[in-house]
């Protein structure tokens, strides 16, 4: 998975659609480091062609590491480690990204996600009316069993 990823000729490294954007690891991790998160508006035309994201993504790097790529697809090991100007290191890793079964958004994490994905589109009462649902059928036992991979 990594290898496609790691190729400075790809498509990935600067892409110029959204639909390359959201497929881009170096473009996410880089729009996240400048922006603090990655939504709707990291898609947008204006931010894709943005020449500061582009330099950032100039001095990144992805390597495959042979260990992860053993474990996948079991297992979706990532670590990023990240080097600053003042010579500062920062490390993250996880085996699962936040958001799959076995590393599942809890309910505010949820909650929140649904606001700002849908707010823009229904409206602040249509959400906070789809929201009151969702907690009336999570008290109703709805069964997610058959939803579940693994």
């Amino acid at each position: 998975v990594a290898e496609r990823y790691a190729d400075r000729s790809s498509p990935f490294w600067h892409p110029a659609t959204k639909e390359t954007a959201d497929h881009s690891i170096a473009f996410v991790m880089a729009a996240a480091l400048l922006d603090g998160t990655v939504n709707q508006a990291t898609y947008r035309d204006e931010r894709i062609c943005d020449p500061r994201l582009h330099a950032l993504l100039d001095r990144m790097t992805i390597r495959e590491n042979a260990q992860y790529t053993k474990r996948f697809p079991d297992a979706w090991p990532c670590r990023i480690d990240i080097g600053t100007k003042s010579g500062e290191r920062h490390v993250a890793e996880c085996e699962y990204f936040l958001g799959h079964v076995k590393n599942p958004l809890s309910d505010a994490q949820l909650e929140s996600k649904f606001r700002q994905l849908a707010g823009p589109r229904m409206g602040a009462a249509r959400v906070d009316a789809a929201a009151k649902d969702d907690v009336a059928l999570e008290r109703a036992g709805s069964d997610t069993e058959p939803f579940q991979d693994g």
